[in-house]
């Protein structure tokens, strides 16, 4: 039974209101911008695609950010349309989820669709949305199965997790008409390989990447499985280290003890096998789940939140997916004819947890920058230095910039000007140290007055030719922090 329009259209206009408030004044970083800037300088789709080539991500995102960055330079167009599509997302997934109204209504302004996925603007949205449509049409998926087939597909571009999710669902799908509907089989096989090629070609990083040279944890290590047996628990409960300066992408639990967090870590797995009853969904569940888990432990990714919502969502889509009960009936999730009053408070405290981590990420966010690159940015055009030489280091400090900007600024890493980040470049960081030597193998001008833009404050002890000029150190995040300097060559 969807939900009335009545009831939908006045919850919905809040949280857009609230959204595009919180987009408004967010300040982009590093990995919104990497994206922003490898669409805006990339010529054509196929350099595009080479450009992208050590992102490890399908591309659906960056062909999209592609075709908006023909029409403005202003990176404030890749939020709104991030916000657009959360929007839609959310207004279907509150008409068609089989939930109680208000719990819908505490789903929505949890912290993965209040903050994470939507004020800031990176490809999970893309997640959400192809999620929310393949469940609302999952019933009729046979009737449908062009149309469940195509949004598996486009689910499987969204991201390198989504891939996982949308491959199993397309085994289930493939197994359900092995026998009874060939022509069903031979197309969802035809998918399936499709898939396959798309991620072979577009997903999967050359040799090369930075990561492997800076990942050099043991396969035992307690660090690299702890990485991976945490994601449960900071997918479902992603409270906020709210004792730190810096409280994104951090989990108050995990930063109170590490060793201490090995027991909800591990219980958290245990959750969906109580809230998930059908075999079919448990399997789709878990398997994906594991999946996703295993590829975090043999890959040298750094886990932020945003990857551990992913499980958030999983768990989502399977309880909508098995909503009918022994009988046939449809039943709404959470209902006492199909669940225990123990998983019906466990679910509440998910949401409880969701609701509060968003609200106080969201209202940090409006208080303070995410990045202070937008005010790095408007302090070099009001000093009327964008035309100098703006050096940044390390690596990871210029994509922020330059898509405010709207020019490029020069690695010291990669001895050129670029935007977006090169994976592969060696060194990925030239240590402090050796700063000054790397700038006497450039070729700068005699004379030359240089900006150079830093995520730390630097030790000058050794740089008699640097002077310091100003620091924005407000941001949420650390690594968003800057220092800048004046030059002379």
């Amino acid at each position: 039974m969807k939900a009335p329009w009545k009831y939908v259209l006045p919850v919905f206009v809040i949280y857009v209101a609230l959204v595009f408030c919180g987009i408004f004044h967010h300040e982009i970083w590093l990995d919104e911008a990497h994206h922003w800037c490898l669409a805006r300088d990339s010529s054509s789709l196929s350099e595009l695609i080479y450009n992208a080539r050590y992102d490890g991500h399908p591309l659906l995102w960056n062909i999209l950010l592609y075709a908006l960055a023909h029409f403005t330079n202003d990176p404030l167009a890749m939020q709104i349309l991030n916000g657009m599509i959360i929007s839609i997302a959310v207004l279907i997934f509150l008409h068609n989820a089989p939930l109680p109204f208000y719990i819908s209504t505490a789903v929505i302004f949890g912290y993965f669709f209040l903050y994470e996925y939507s004020v800031l603007s990176r490809n999970y949205g893309l997640i959400f949305l192809f999620l929310t449509l393949i469940c609302a049409i999952y019933p009729d998926r046979k009737k449908k199965y062009l149309l469940y087939l195509i949004l598996l597909f486009l689910l499987s571009q969204a991201h390198l997790f989504a891939t996982i999710i949308a491959s199993v669902l397309l085994v289930l799908f493939l197994f359900e008409n092995f026998k009874s509907e060939k022509k069903i089989f031979i197309i969802s096989s035809f998918v399936f390989i499709l898939i396959g090629v798309f991620i072979l070609f577009t997903a999967i990083p050359p040799a090369g990447h930075f990561l492997y040279q800076y990942d050099v944890d043991k396969w035992y290590s307690f660090k690299r499985i702890g990485k991976a047996a945490s994601v449960m628990w900071k997918g479902l409960f992603p409270f906020p280290d709210v004792t730190s300066g810096h409280p994104w992408n951090s989990n108050l639990v995990i930063a109170l003890s590490k060793s201490v967090a090995i027991i909800p870590s591990v219980v958290a797995w245990i959750i969906p096998l109580v809230l998930l009853r059908k075999k079919r969904m448990l399997f789709f569940f878990y398997s994906s789940a594991f999946v996703i888990a295993g590829f975090i432990f043999l890959s040298p990714l750094i886990v932020g939140e945003r990857h551990c919502g992913i499980f958030y969502l999983l768990l989502l889509a399977a309880m909508w997916m098995e909503r009918k009960d022994a009988s046939g009936a449809e039943q709404k999730i959470i209902s006492h004819k199909i669940y225990s009053r123990s998983s019906v408070i466990l679910f509440i405290l998910i949401l409880v947890v969701q609701f509060s981590a968003g609200i106080i990420l969201y209202a940090t966010d409006l208080r303070k920058p995410f990045s202070e690159a937008k005010e790095v940015s408007e302090w070099i055009r009001k000093n009327n230095l964008e035309n100098e030489l703006i050096i940044v280091h390390d690596h990871t400090t210029g994509p922020a910039i330059s898509a405010y900007l709207g020019i490029p600024v020069f690695y010291l890493e990669e001895h050129r000007a670029g935007s977006f980040c090169q994976w592969n470049a060696d060194p990925f960081i030239i240590p402090d140290e050796s700063i000054g030597r790397a700038m006497e193998n450039e070729n700068f001008r005699p004379g030359q007055t240089i900006l150079f833009v830093n995520n730390r404050k630097l030790d000058l002890s050794d740089k008699s030719d640097f002077t310091f000029d100003t620091a924005f150190t407000n941001g949420m995040v650390k690594a968003e922090e800057y220092y800048i300097y004046s030059v002379r060559k």
